[in-house]
């Protein structure tokens, strides 16, 4: 009977460079869900600036004639406004239970739009902190991606075994004291460490 061929053992620079690879699509995934959290805080500061406009003009005349009806115009914006904050703050239930103004019939009282608009902005204000800590946990990520990127790279091109802090301040990258063994003043980066972590870890979160 022919022998079966023996698979090639896997080697740990075969394995570290798997997970360069791995990192390196993380990274892109990273940057990717950096930018739309940009775009999203951008598209929360222009929603807070057209609903702060619309609600000191809409309060104005609702101080006047608070039963009188807004226009068709003003319905249609509000309502774009509406919108555009439920999709944005999809996990806010008390934003999801902000409906449109049906456009038939009477159009909405003076009261009733500047109620709609002040929990609109309510809504919005909440947003804020959600998207800047999700923001700053993928500047943190990414960080440690490029830094883990950095550690694997010197392995695997130069064969660095012991990579030092000083070697990651050349290349403009940092890691936690969690990545790092040995004693104060000789610190080099664990690869145990890094052979052991999930670099879908990375994502979560975010």
């Amino acid at each position: 009977m022919p022998q079966r061929k023996s698979k090639p053992r896997t080697t740990k620079k075969d394995r570290r460079t798997e997970r360069h690879a791995d990192l390196t699509a993380c990274r892109e995934r990273l940057h990717e869900r950096a930018e739309t959290i940009r775009m999203d805080q951008q598209r929360a500061e222009m929603l807070t600036s057209v609903a702060n406009g619309l609600y000191t003009e809409l309060e104005k005349l609702s101080k006047k004639a608070p039963v009188d009806q807004a226009t068709d115009l003003v319905v249609e914006h509000v309502n774009d406004v509406v919108a555009d904050v439920r999709a944005l703050i999809p996990d806010d239930a008390y934003v999801q239970r902000i409906n449109p103004f049906v456009p038939a019939g009477d159009n909405p009282e003076h009261r009733d739009v500047v109620l709609v608009l002040q929990q609109l902005l309510q809504g919005l204000g909440r947003c804020v902190k959600p998207l800047s800590d999700r923001a700053n946990l993928a500047a943190e990520r990414i960080g440690l991606t490029d830094a883990l990127i950095v550690v694997l790279e010197l392995y695997i091109e130069h064969g660095e075994t012991r990579v030092t802090e000083d070697s990651l301040k050349v290349n403009k990258v940092t890691l936690p004291s969690g990545w790092l063994t040995g004693a104060y003043g000789d610190k080099i980066v664990s690869l145990d460490r890094v052979d052991s972590f999930e670099p879908s870890q990375l994502l979560e979160g975010i």
